[in-house]
């Protein structure tokens, strides 16, 4: 039987219900060959269009990964952006591409990455881009974990988290790795690109790749704390006896100007700064 582990408190229990969000509909025309081993469709990196002159032209952005000393650095959140768009080929199948320059970084694969043409307009990156940084100035930035991002992230399927570093966390005392149930709703607080993909920060080193849910939208009814916040009455007196969790969100349905700072009203007469939310 599998466990599941709670980080930060947060739960979908914790969480205000939000409308599921529809999956997409997989285009007919994809071919067999995009899927994983267990069958499963695989997201194609970019698109391109036939010219009818034995010709193709590629669009889209890919992302280039930034390593430094050889082990993974956190990139702040949006990569080394590659972009395809215009570009021509004329040759349909595997392609070679001289790979781009960036200032402060090196690019450590001979120079060129490889670009699959599946023959139905979809591009995938058949050999990827590795960055790095040329002075350790960079290195120490691009460890930042990401980037502030806020969302609810519901999952589709059981998902294994990873921690800072991108590893699969184990459930401590076994060798099982730590998961979160399908359909379980998670608050996001941070981002970021690292080994081809997005991953949404869920708790305290505790990450889930952006592909196992589907993100919900913001509600501007909802206010989420960045830190445990106090409360305070409609007079501006403050509520002594309890406070609001960190990274917990809370229905508002008005906002106010109490003692000169703008505050949301999240209970009767119990209002929290607008300093101390997300």
């Amino acid at each position: 039987m599998k466990k599941f582990v709670k980080f930060m408190g947060i739960t979908a229990a914790t969480l205000l219900a939000v409308a599921p969000i529809a999956a997409p509909v997989l285009s007919t025309t994809s071919v067999s060959a995009a899927t994983d081993v267990d069958g499963n469709f695989i997201q194609p990196d970019a698109s391109y269009t036939d010219n009818g002159d034995g010709t193709y032209t590629l669009h889209g952005t890919l992302n280039g990964d930034i390593w430094s000393g050889g082990d993974k650095s956190h990139p702040t959140g949006n990569a080394l952006p590659i972009s395809l768009e215009g570009m021509k080929v004329d040759s349909e199948g595997i392609i070679t591409l001289k790979a781009p320059t960036f200032d402060g970084y090196t690019y450590g694969s001979n120079d060129t990455y490889q670009l699959d043409l599946d023959g139905e307009g979809n591009v995938y990156l058949y050999s990827g881009f590795n960055y790095t940084p040329t002075n350790s100035t960079i290195a120490e930035q691009n460890k930042t974990l990401g980037v502030p991002y806020s969302t609810t992230i519901t999952l589709t399927t059981d998902a294994i988290t990873c921690d800072d570093t991108g590893l699969p966390n184990q459930v401590t005392g076994t060798r099982d790795f730590s998961e979160l149930p399908a359909g379980s709703s998670w608050k996001v607080d941070r981002k970021m690109f690292m080994y081809g993909e997005t991953y949404y920060r869920v708790g305290n080193n505790v990450w889930v790749d952006k592909r196992d849910g589907t993100e919900q939208a913001a509600n501007p009814n909802v206010v989420t704390t960045k830190n445990q916040a106090s409360l305070y009455t409609k007079d501006g007196k403050k509520v002594t006896n309890r406070a609001l969790a960190a990274n917990t969100p809370w229905y508002t349905d008005q906002s106010a100007t109490i003692n000169g700072e703008k505050m949301y009203r999240v209970a009767t007469n119990e209002w929290v700064k607008a300093s101390d939310i997300q």
